[in-house]
């Protein structure tokens, strides 16, 4: 090889170095400053400069990104209390690049510039980072020069006005920034001590290679996938706690009365309806009207964001007119006769609440629920039948029963997807009844037969949805459907029989309609119309829901 070839080689590999080298930016500094009412951040580099800066909304952020460019020296960051930048975060997108985001206080107009250093090669990124709203208030409160001002002869007289104008609402504007930056300071200066500002590193922290790798997002837990519902308006809230359930932390109490309208035709069955049962006695009549009058009191509380119980405590009243008509002699007579049951207390129930699915883009809101109902009403089971006359075989209950004589466990399931401008609700559940032990459940008058009763159990389930009209005004209309089987009775020794006619088909379609007072007050008012014919004719209610 001749001398003219090795240095040719020689001058090819040092500019091969020289390009890689030139190639591969080295960052050797940043730091964050104040000026006037801006916050500004220069970034100094040595090689070929071509960062990305890039702006986002809600949060607001700032995202500079330096392809190519690795850490010359570690980083010495100060951060400013009065600053704009509340956190800032280093991370390595690749191993090529650095990136800086900027977490940022409020909105701002973001303005970069490259300038060159001092040093050869020496190169500096300046990113002005001005509060949108003071920039927007200086421009529409300080005039522009005229047309003239800015063509042709110069007006200087004018020109001088208008820049001391736009001086002044500059200082202005920097003691405003000045009074909050104050007051802002006041509330962080126990964290100032720790030389911590709103989560930002400490003063004079560093980022190293190394650390910037560690700060690395990392992966979102199922959890915090989960996208928090948006609100809700008040009057669709308080549909959703009567037909689902709302967690919120406090207490709720609910007062409230309804009127139930039932009547029956043809009736002959192995016993009387009360309130969802069948109970004993021969009763075999032409017509039964009954008028129900229910006060109850709910409370509820909300435990966590999670869980809530509730208890309600019912009073009735109640007013039953059976009629017939039966053979006097020879002809026939229609007879009535009214059962008054002045305001006694009914089965008091209890429960709670569980959300297990908070509601998503995907999912809806799933609560699960399960409430128990204890008998401390009185039992319809050894009432007894008097007969009319002698002469006139129809018998009818000499009393009426205030609940069902029995524990009962109702558990389920509710869901709720928000499908704008609507709610969508839905509702299933299973009711167990338990057996229980009567020292009597015969209706004949001067017998006492002992005995157990299981009454039967039932399935439930709805569906309907709620919309707001206005502010105060909102509407839901809601289907439910309830089948129960048949109840038993066995005397003591015996077996069980079924009561003849004790299944319950029953359908129901409810009309809500919620005015909201205030916040914390509402008037809830429902009517509801029987479908089929175990369900009451009609019903009315009206609750005033209060939360503390």
């Amino acid at each position: 090889m001749t001398k003219f070839h090795s240095l040719y080689y020689a001058f090819f590999l040092l500019l091969a170095n020289f390009n890689c080298q030139a190639e591969q930016t080295l960052l050797n500094a940043m730091q964050i400053s104040l000026d006037n009412r801006q916050t500004q951040a220069e970034f100094t580099l040595n090689g070929s400069v071509s960062p990305k800066v890039k702006q986002f909304t809600n949060p607001e952020r700032i995202v500079i990104d330096f392809p190519a460019t690795k850490f010359g020296k570690p980083l010495e960051v100060s951060n400013p209390e009065a600053s704009i930048i509340s956190k800032i975060k280093g991370s390595k997108p690749d191993k090529e690049s650095l990136r800086f985001v900027f977490e940022l206080k409020r909105p701002v107009q973001v303005r970069s510039r490259i300038l060159s250093g001092r040093v050869l090669g020496q190169k500096k990124l300046i990113i002005a980072l001005i509060p949108a709203e003071e920039n927007a208030s200086s421009a529409s409160a300080v005039p522009e020069l005229s047309a003239k001002d800015k063509g042709g002869e110069p007006n200087w007289k004018q020109q001088l006005r208008v820049l001391n104008q736009r001086f002044a609402a500059q200082e202005e504007k920097i003691r405003e920034l000045q009074a909050t930056v104050e007051r802002q300071g006041q509330v962080l200066a126990m964290k100032s001590k720790a030389g911590k500002v709103s989560g930002l590193p400490p003063a004079k922290s560093s980022f190293t290679p190394k650390q910037m790798a560690k700060e690395k997002p990392k992966p979102t837990s199922k959890k915090q996938q989960i996208k928090k519902r948006a609100p809700r308006d008040k009057g669709i809230e308080t549909v959703l706690r009567e037909e689902h359930a709302i967690f919120e932390h406090g207490f709720t109490v609910e007062p409230g009365f309804s009127y139930t309208r039932i009547d029956r035709n043809r009736v002959a069955l192995s016993g009387f309806l009360v309130l969802d049962a069948i109970a004993l006695g021969q009763i075999s009549i032409d017509e039964v009207e009954s008028d129900v009058l229910l006060f109850d009191l709910t409370g509820r509380y909300g435990v966590t964001d999670r869980l809530q119980v509730d208890l309600n405590i019912p009073f009735l009243h109640r007013s039953t007119t059976y009629r017939t008509t039966a053979n006097v002699g020879n002809e026939e007579e229609e007879i009535e006769r009214t059962v008054d049951l002045g305001f006694a207390l009914s089965d008091i129930s209890f429960g709670f609440s569980y959300q297990l699915l908070s509601e998503s883009k995907t999912w809806p809101d799933i609560v699960w629920s399960t409430r128990a109902r204890a008998p401390s009403g009185t039992h319809p089971f050894g009432i007894k039948q008097f007969q009319v006359t002698e002469d006139v075989k129809v018998t009818f209950p000499e009393e009426l029963p205030t609940g069902n004589g029995n524990w009962a466990v109702t558990s389920g399931l509710s869901f709720v997807k928000a499908l704008d401008p609507a709610v969508i609700f839905a509702s299933l559940s299973y009711t167990y009844n338990l057996e229980e032990d009567y020292k009597d459940i015969s209706s004949k008058v001067g017998e006492v037969a002992p005995g157990s009763v299981k009454l039967g159990d039932s399935f439930q389930f709805g569906l309907g949805f709620a919309i707001a009209l206005n502010e105060s005004i909102t509407m839901s209309i809601a289907y439910s459907h309830r089948y129960g089987v048949k109840s038993k009775t066995r005397s003591q020794g015996g077996k069980w029989k079924k009561i003849l006619g004790s299944e319950v088909n029953s359908s129901q379609l409810n009309f809500g309609l919620v005015y909201s007072f205030s916040p914390n007050f509402s008037v809830v008012a429902s009517a509801a119309a029987g479908l089929t014919n175990d369900a009451p004719d009609s019903q009315f209610s009206l609750k005033f829901p209060y939360t503390f």
